[in-house]
């Protein structure tokens, strides 16, 4: 059997355990093993379902308005321009990047990481 038809089950299964658990963060109980001992301290059983989340439903948690997006992309910006090829502008509630003729739209969303 393989999994690619089985991912339905996998991801109802792995919410299943992720909820039930009463843990704070992460525990044997739900993400903790052997192998990811190194990054225990890293697991958050909470970020792990918004990670589910979206990587079954498109689902995310909390989006940034542009006004923070912006804020929070302003370190980056000056940077790029530093090097002098890119031009970085906000426009009509989106982050525009332009080099060599190409233009992209960057947007920001919520890091799924916990410090």
């Amino acid at each position: 059997m393989e999994i690619a038809n089985k991912t339905s089950e996998l991801f109802s299964q792995t919410e299943k355990i992720l909820k039930k658990c009463d843990c704070d963060s992460s525990c044997h109980e739900c993400l903790n093993h052997f192998w990811n001992q190194r990054v225990q301290s890293k697991l958050n059983r909470y970020i792990a379902l918004q990670l589910l989340g979206w990587g079954e439903k498109g689902v995310i948690e909390k989006e940034f308005n542009s006004t923070e997006q912006y804020e929070i992309f302003k370190p980056i910006k000056e940077l790029l321009e530093l090097d002098g090829e890119f031009n970085v502008y906000f426009r009509k509630d989106a982050i525009k990047v332009l080099r060599n003729g190409i233009e992209k739209e960057i947007y920001i969303y919520i890091s799924i990481y916990v410090e």
